[in-house]
């Protein structure tokens, strides 16, 4: 079981901790509680584009909209002044509208079933992962007491991480799904470039950007797949 509240609390939580592979693992659970909303819309709602919303509210009540906030605190340089804040929150509302289209654009180009389903989990758990990674090469605004995790505890949330793409790759045989993880992988290094030059900065605001980015980057990577391949 994996129940509601540690799921919270693991978003809660800063990933700066040896039990770091829970982010990706929450990954997994979210992506299937927002599997199960979407279903459930296409029971109740007949215009395709609800079920994609009841999803996405699913998910941003489960993770209390933590991520969201920490990519509208980044892209509003995690100031307090107005300007900032109107900012951050123009930057995430076109990046909602993007995985709005995006996860519409999946579902209604692909019978719902396992394939698609390893897709959107895939989504939750490389970006949950990419976003634990970022705690592992900085400090930011980490606590203290907070604990670096071993060599064996990356490699176990990066497997938990991996595994839903790598399940898709076996069950499709497609092997070009594994180069999604290029772009995310590319955007994990230029945020930490960012980091880096904003010593003292809010490190929740670039976990939060590093997992809204990555997540919608990989559904933009299947949707353009799919018009390559029509």
């Amino acid at each position: 079981m994996f129940p509601i509240s540690t799921l919270r609390s693991t978003y809660a939580t800063t990933a700066d901790t040896s039990s770091s592979f829970l982010l990706p693992l929450a990954g997994w659970f979210t992506g299937l509680i927002g599997l199960g909303a979407y279903w459930l819309g296409t029971i109740l709602f007949p215009p395709p584009h609800l079920p994609v919303l009841l999803s996405m509210a699913a998910v941003a009540t489960l993770t209390l909209a933590r991520p969201e906030s920490g990519f509208a605190a980044y892209t509003g340089g995690d100031r307090p002044d107005a300007s900032a804040v109107s900012s951050g929150a123009v930057w995430l509302v076109l990046l909602l509208l993007a995985r709005f289209f995006a996860v519409q654009a999946l579902f209604a180009n692909e019978a719902f079933g396992l394939s698609v389903a390893l897709k959107y989990v895939m989504a939750h758990s490389l970006s949950q992962l990419m976003a634990a990674s970022v705690s592992w090469t900085q400090s930011g605004d980490a606590s203290p007491t907070a604990s670096t995790p071993s060599i064996a505890g990356r490699a176990l949330a990066i497997a938990v991480g991996v595994l839903p793409m790598l399940a898709l790759v076996g069950l499709t045989t497609l092997w070009i799904y594994a180069l999604f993880v290029i772009p995310i992988l590319l955007l994990r290094w230029w945020l930490l470039r960012q980091i880096r030059r904003q010593a003292g900065g809010n490190s929740s605001s670039y976990r939060g950007a590093v997992q809204q980015l990555s997540e919608l980057i990989v559904y933009l990577s299947f949707v353009s797949l799919l018009w390559i391949s029509v």
